[in-house]
């Protein structure tokens, strides 16, 4: 209905017309994808892009990891004022990483152990030049091709 001033008359039209309003697609910048191992779940941060007036929307975002290594996380939901006015963004994944933390937990060798040149003498003597390991110990085996084979800290002789 148009209503009209003094100089003119109301005007109705017959048929409503019909307004629709859509979401607003938003978008996402992703920060904090760089993580160092120590035990804590970490996922990345996900910031809307494009929110309107006063609206505070933010996102929850799942896929969470505690290991070492690349992940995806993705956005689930968002929430706050006037989140229903919003569509979540079309990339909604991002991949993050969790470094190791520079302490190996895994035992290493750090020098292989080597071959003697031997000649017979009538005594014991040491097979191997020894070798060395970090964050654990060495052993040796002579029969180390047996199913259940004997392992020493010791050089075999």
């Amino acid at each position: 209905m148009i209503v009209g001033d003094s100089s003119h008359s109301d005007v109705t039209f017959p048929n409503p017309i019909n307004v629709e309003i859509s979401q607003k697609q938003l978008g996402v910048t992703w920060s904090n994808t760089s993580f160092t191992y120590d035990g804590n779940t970490h996922v990345p941060t996900a910031t809307p892009t494009g929110v309107v007036g006063s609206d505070s929307i933010s996102f929850v975002v799942s896929g969470g990891a505690s290991s070492a290594g690349t992940y995806t996380a993705t956005i689930a939901y968002m929430e706050g004022t006037g989140y229903t006015n919003y569509l979540l963004p079309q990339n909604n994944t991002c991949q993050f990483t969790i470094s190791n933390s520079g302490s190996s937990s895994e035992a290493s060798v750090t020098t292989a152990p080597t071959a003697k040149s031997l000649t017979y003498n009538g005594q014991p003597q040491d097979l191997l030049n020894a070798g060395t390991a970090s964050g654990g110990t060495l052993y040796y085996s002579l029969n180390g091709t047996d199913t259940t084979p004997t392992w020493s800290a010791s050089i075999p002789q």
